[in-house]
């Protein structure tokens, strides 16, 4: 291959060079792209799973503290008011970290107690109680194992949304870090 009289050979090196930076880096953007996206899916679908879990936890709860309110076992109101702060919320990634941290971590917390009260009120031979006691559990368990998937997915995501040499124009079009939950 013969150059142009005009191009010298360290100029031709310095634009081949040049030309394999900006492949390199069209390369990494489309997949961070490709990979950004896979992420997004797979956090909006488990986002869904996991505001359905914390309903059905909080459902589990109230129809708890009912049996317990019909077996004559008084549940503190400071229990039952953090049990509470898990009603009416449709989408708890919306909430800021702190409070949706805090309301979940208040009912984990108050739930605990409150079936520790019931247990040691009596109610470990009601059959009723127990039904509700291995739901309960059993949706625990799955909120455990979908958040770990979740989380793992946010790390993911968070990875591929701050790749060095493309940081700044994701957050450019408003691709940001996402956070934990518990």
């Amino acid at each position: 291959m013969d150059l142009p009289s005009w191009l010298p050979m360290w100029g031709f090196v310095l634009m081949m060079i040049a030309a394999g930076i900006v492949a390199l880096w069209l390369i990494a953007l489309f997949i961070s792209i490709i990979f950004i996206n896979i992420f997004k899916r797979r956090i909006s679908n488990e986002s869904s799973t996991l505001n359905l879990l914390l309903a059905q936890r909080y459902e589990t709860m109230i129809d708890v503290i009912k049996i317990a309110e019909k077996n004559n076992i008084t549940i503190p109101k400071e229990e039952k008011k953090s049990i509470y702060l898990l009603e009416r919320i449709n989408d708890f990634q919306k909430l800021a970290k702190n409070d949706r941290d805090s309301r979940v971590l208040s009912f984990i917390h108050a739930s605990h107690n409150i079936i520790s009260i019931c247990e040691h009120s009596g109610l470990k031979g009601n059959e009723e109680f127990i039904d509700k006691l291995v739901e309960f559990n059993d949706v625990e368990e799955t909120y455990r194992q979908k958040s770990a998937l979740y989380n793992s997915d946010i790390i993911g995501y968070n990875y591929w949304v701050s790749v060095l040499s493309l940081k700044t124009l994701f957050r450019l079009f408003g691709l940001k870090t996402k956070d934990l939950i518990v």
